[in-house]
């Protein structure tokens, strides 16, 4: 099932980092991402980890996918 939501946190943990989505359903769901995949995010997205927060997604238990 794919949730849909927005980026309400990260949370940087050295080799893990935990985005936290806040799901349209009232959920907060946990993702966590290797650090280096993290990385490859943001290069991809030309963005700092802090401009990730409030943006919308979509998460199926594997990948992130921007909807803005």
């Amino acid at each position: 099932m794919t949730a849909t939501g927005t980026i309400a946190d990260l949370r940087d943990y050295g080799t893990l980092v935990l985005v936290f989505l806040d799901a349209e359903d009232g959920r907060v769901i946990p993702v966590p991402m290797d650090h280096r995949a993290f990385q490859h995010l943001l290069e991809g997205e030309e963005c700092s980890a802090a401009e990730l927060v409030g943006r919308s997604v979509a998460y199926d238990g594997d990948l992130v996918v921007f909807l803005d």
